[in-house]
């Protein structure tokens, strides 16, 4: 690619180099192409050749199948136009094309396009619009069509702008606007003058507007083609204020009376045949119009305001109908009438006043006031009084007379008395009157009260703070017309807080903000020299008491209660001490491992988090953590680790080292079973929701499933984990650990196989001590009611009442539901839950088990008792909780759950098989149940009508495994062919989709009428894992045929419709033919349709029976 040079020739030559820009141009022949650089056209090809033994040629392009346009732009005199452009436009060119006006006033357009093109002449003007003129042409292939452009006549404006005096007026700007946008501006010169030139013919505007002065000019001027109009320009003080007048229905209004009020004076006019008016020498300012229609009687108002000298405002009005509102305001009893009385109205008319003042006989007007409902509302500002009325205005000129009577007056007395009885001075009172919900305030005297002279009669309330205390009250009255109403508020009873606070070694602390609080009330003070505190006025309630020196809560009295009037409450605070944790971070290696984040959360009951950086050596230290047991968490990027810690003692040092572990796991994480229940796993080991938020429990405090209490001389201690475990079976097991839980060293490890049917765990408690501990250990699982409260449903004794003490025949498992038995993946309910706790022949049985409701909701408990971990020694508690689609499978899955089949004993150590305490696990860790079949099947077959080969394309097919452990009913549409097909596949996301290798069940429904066929039973056959099984609509039959005109010709496009037992329909074939599959027995009215492009459709009907 090349570009010609301004004469129009090009030139290229070989060259090469080492840049990537080199070009070859072989001795051959060649193409050349040329593209328009204006137009964008391309040119046909040109062909060349070099003659022989030359390495040069010359061959032009040419713009063969195009044309020209030339031409000359002139002005009406003839005189030549030097500058300027001319724009080529029109559907055959690609885009606008411009070129320049030459000196001469020639243009050339080359390359263009044959067919009809305008050309647009524009001449700039250095005072705003330009020029312009446009005619058309016709481009024809290898011509030139000459074509000359004239603009139209203009003329001269020139004149001067004055002021009334004769001033000259200078350097102000005038504008000029005429027809077709033209809008052009100039400034006067030393001496007041103007001048425009080149003005299109016609009628044009001029204005100005002088801001020093704040006044304007306008007229209007003829520009006369080739002369000079001269005008001069006055400058006054005012605008113009114009606008339309309308009835409600949008009608002007010719001849209506306009009067204008404005700073300068009132004006008077009347509308023109197109309901117009207009006013001018209107001074800026605030400008009202009133309107009134002599023939319809209806009036109108508009207001609004005039900023400048020289613009116009413009002010449509519509008129309404409306009437005159007069009355007299009387004070209580209705004879003496009330002069300067505020009197207001519920409605807005600009311009009008909603307030008026009555005179010295209490008379009030409102004029106009629109048809329709309104409020008056009085105030007598002498004395506060109110009164108020309501009335409508019927009909267009009415006068309608609303007197006012006020409310009327008494006295009120309030006194404010402590609730010892004590007279309190400078108390704050609010009176509020339920009357016109007037509010007066004032402040008590020496007395104890204040006296409100002019309450309004009626119904009040008052209310009263003293500004000391900030204790309240509040009392209710009424009072009448001249009468005094005595009352009396006692402010609310209070006791006082008081206590010392000390430092951990018992000294007294100087200083420490001290805090009291509860939902209503916080207050603030700072402990004395002696560590003493005080706060006195404390309303009767239950408080929280907390010290918190430097922003740091330190300690915390809850359940602080100040009962009667007058009591005082002592209680001291001591702060919690604060020690230090240190320690290393090593890698999984054992390495020190520098630059790892480490947290440290206090589980003390005031709780912190505290957190630092270790050094080059893999060291960290944290100053200022609670006494009390603690977490240390540590990370990096694809390592975690945590331990955990006790600080005994203000200034201990503890030693927590951590190691990081490449198999860590964040925690809270999700698992899901085969059958797609729901374990959200957290760092205790709970489960908070479950399936269908099976274990919310209340939704408040008694919230979780599976909680863990190690239970010590009575005093229960919760399992508390962390937000770190790691993982084991392929990241399905999660193992929490926790330190110096009553003493032990606890794990929870928990499995939830991705193709199982349970989550499986091991409670591991290990003593680390020299001496041996016992120890209860307790499960609580708290269960939501939703179809009605949870129940027991089965227990492994047989009836529904769980119950471990039978020694003969304890209950091993327990299940649960609500009120309705059925798969929560295809209803609204809660999935069937089973609990299996111990087994046949083991050393230690459930020594306590129970199932109560106590609200709304479930509680199961259930656990070992006297659990004794000899001196550095382990055991272990193995027990199972799932989640199931029905009661029956709940209860097979905790049958079988209990006799350890191999599902259950998958990756269990041979040291932790030997911990267990309350299974018979076997040694080696087999079990002697059969396995159950292989997950990883798959089903196909195709969805049949009723004659057992027409597919039913979109049928709704489910898959139910007729093993009861993965019962689970899964759903898919059969294709266009009838087809469909089950895969098994497993995922951690909740939609796995087992399929056993197992006998089945098919179900499958019509996807219109949802009609059912019969079930269809399948299996695999021996040593497969893929079985095929048609389902068949065999209940019903097949209603075909073909839709045909009267002619016997085919309907080629339409539709049939079956109505009967059930409706049905299809579209028709492009043979006319169509088939209503799975149509259940009995009679049919078969009606076909035609469709017509042009509207109503052609139908036609007949009768059939299957």
């Amino acid at each position: 690619f090349f570009s010609a040079d301004g004469s129009a020739a090009f030139h290229l030559a070989a060259a090469f180099n080492t840049s990537g820009t080199s070009v070859a141009v072989p001795v051959a022949p060649f193409t050349l192409r040329a593209d328009h650089p204006q137009t964008l056209l391309t040119s046909p090809p040109a062909s060349g050749d070099f003659e022989p033994g030359l390495t040069t040629a010359v061959q032009d392009v040419v713009f063969s199948d195009t044309g020209m346009v030339t031409g000359t732009v002139r002005r009406f005199n003839q005189a030549v136009v030097s500058s300027g452009t001319v724009v080529a436009s029109g559907d055959a060119l690609l885009r606008d094309v411009p070129v320049p006006i030459g000196t001469g006033g020639t243009y050339v357009f080359t390359g263009l396009p044959a067919g009809s093109v305008l050309l647009t002449a524009t001449v700039p003007h250095p005072q705003g619009t330009p020029l312009i003129a446009a005619t058309s042409t016709v481009v024809r292939v290898g011509e030139i069509s000459p074509t000359e452009i004239t603009i139209g006549p203009t003329g001269i404006v020139r004149g001067f702008v004055h002021r009334g005096s004769g001033e000259a007026v200078v350097f102000v700007r005038v504008e000029l606007r005429g027809a077709g946008g033209l809008s052009r501006s100039t400034d006067t010169d030393t001496g007041g003058r103007f001048v425009f030139s080149d003005v299109p013919v016609g009628p044009v505007t001029l204005e100005t507007f002088d801001p020093a002065s704040n006044t304007a000019a306008s007229l209007v001027a003829t520009v006369i083609e080739d002369q000079t109009t001269d005008v001069d320009l006055i400058l006054a003080v005012g605008g113009s204020a114009a606008g339309l007048v309308t009835l409600p229905s949008g009608q002007p209004v010719s001849g209506a009376q306009v009067t204008l009020v404005a700073s300068n004076g009132t004006f008077t006019t009347t509308t023109g045949a197109d309901g117009r008016y207009r006013v001018d020498h209107v001074n800026p300012g605030n400008v009202t119009v009133q309107v009134t229609d002599p023939a319809s009687g209806l009036r109108g108002r508009a207001a609004g305001s005039l900023g400048l000298s020289g613009q116009t405002l413009t002010l449509n009005v519509t008129l309404f109908a409306s009437g005159t509102v007069n009355g007299t305001v009387f004070r209580f009893g209705g004879a003496v009438p009330v002069p300067g009385a505020v009197v207001s109205i519920d409605r807005f008319l600009p311009g009008v006043p909603s307030s008026v003042t009555t005179d010295l006989q209490g008379r009030f007007s409102f004029d106009p006031v629109p048809v329709g409902a309104f409020n008056l509302d009085v105030t007598d500002l002498a004395t506060g009084d109110r009164g108020r009325a309501s009335n409508q205005v019927s009909v267009n000129g009415e006068v309608r007379t609303v007197n006012v009577t006020l409310n009327g007056q008494g006295r009120v007395v309030v006194t404010v008395r402590d609730a010892s009885g004590n007279l309190i001075t400078g108390a704050s009172v609010t009176l509020f009157s339920s009357v016109f919900y007037d509010i007066q305030t004032g402040t008590t005297g020496a007395d104890g009260t204040i006296t409100f002279p002019r309450v309004l009669a009626g119904p009040f309330t008052v209310s009263a703070t003293d500004p000391v205390t900030l204790l309240g009250g509040s009392a209710s009255g009424s009072v009448a017309v001249g009468a005094t109403s005595n009352v009396t508020v006692n402010l609310q009873p209070a006791g006082t807080v008081l206590g010392r606070v000390f430092a951990p070694s018992g000294s007294p602390v100087v200083g420490v903000p001290i805090r009291l609080s509860n939902y209503a009330l916080f207050r603030e003070v700072t402990s004395g020299a002696d560590g003493s505190f005080r706060f006195n006025a404390v309303p009767l309630g239950t408080y929280t008491l907390e010290a918190v020196p430097n922003g740091r809560l330190r300690a915390r009295e809850t359940g602080i209660g100040v009962a009667q009037n007058g009591d005082v409450v002592v209680r001291n605070l001591k702060l919690v001490g604060l020690g230090s944790v240190i320690g290393h971070v090593l890698n999984p290696d054992g390495t020190a491992a520098p630059g790892v984040g480490v947290t440290v959360q206090s589980t003390n009951a005031l709780g912190g988090f505290f957190t630092a950086t270790t050094d080059g050596e893999g060291s960290f230290e944290i100053d200022g953590v609670l006494v009390g047991g603690f977490v240390a968490t540590a990370a990096s990027a694809q390592t975690r680790g945590e331990t955990s810690g006790r600080i005994d003692s203000d200034g201990q040092q503890v030693t927590a080292n951590i190691q990081l572990l490449d198999n860590a796991i964040n925690l809270p994480v999700n698992f899901y079973d085969a059958n797609n229940s729901f374990f959200n796993l957290q760092g205790d080991g709970s489960i908070p929701d479950g399936t269908n938020s099976l274990f919310e429990g209340d939704f408040a405090s008694n919230r979780g499933g599976l909680l863990l209490d190690v239970v010590s001389g009575g005093s229960p201690s919760r399992f508390t984990g962390g937000t770190i475990g790691t993982t084991e079976e392929s990241g399905r097991e999660v193992a929490l650990r926790q330190t110096g839980l009553a003493g032990l060293d606890v794990t929870r490890k928990v499995f939830v196989p991705r193709t199982g049917y349970f989550g499986r765990y091991l409670e591991i408690l290990s003593n680390p001590t020299a001496d041996p501990v016992t120890v209860d250990v307790h499960l609580l699982s708290n269960l939501r009611q939703f179809n009605g409260p949870p129940r027991v449903v089965a227990t492994s004794s047989g009836d529904t009442t769980l119950n471990v003490s039978d020694p003969l025949n304890p209950d091993r498992w327990v299940a649960v539901d609500d009120g309705n038995d059925g798969d929560p993946f295809l209803v609204s309910t809660l999935p069937a839950s089973a609990f299996a706790f111990d087994g046949p022949g083991a050393p230690l049985r459930a020594g306590e088990a129970s199932f109560a409701t106590p609200g709304n909701y479930g509680q199961l408990h259930y656990g070992w008792n006297g659990v004794t971990i000899p001196a550095g020694g382990t055991v272990a508690f193995l027990h199972f909780a799932l989640q199931q689609t029905s009661r029956v499978a709940a209860r097979a899955s905790a049958e079988r759950l209990v006799q350890l089949p191999p599902e259950a004993l998958t990756g269990l150590s041979p040291q932790e098989i030997g911990w267990i305490r309350n299974f018979a696990v076997p040694s080696d860790g087999t079990s002697a149940l059969t396995p159950l079949p292989a997950l990883n099947g798959a089903v196909s077959g195709r969805a049949l009508a009723g004659d057992g080969t027409t597919p039913v394309a979109g049928a709704l097919v489910r898959f139910r495994s007729r093993n009861i452990f993965y019962g689970r009913t899964q759903s898919l549409n059969a294709g266009a062919d009838g087809s469909f097909s089950f895969t098994s596949t497993f995922n951690d996301f909740g939609s796995s989709r087992p399929i056993p290798v197992d006998g089945f069940v098919l179900q499958a429904f019509h996807p219109q009428t949802f009609f059912q066929a019969p079930d269809a039973l399948g299996s695999f056959p021996e040593g497969q894992t893929s079985a095929a099984q048609d389902a068949v609509f065999s209940n019903t039959g097949v209603l075909r045929g073909t839709v045909r005109r009267h002619t016997g010709a085919a309907v080629t496009s339409g539709a049939v419709q079956a109505s009967g037992p059930v409706f049905q329909s299809a579209n028709l074939a492009t043979d006319g033919s169509y088939v209503l599959t799975v149509v259940p027995p009995g009679s049919y009215t078969v009606t076909g349709i035609a469709f017509v492009p042009q509207g109503s459709s052609l139908t036609g009907t007949t009768s059939a029976s299957v």
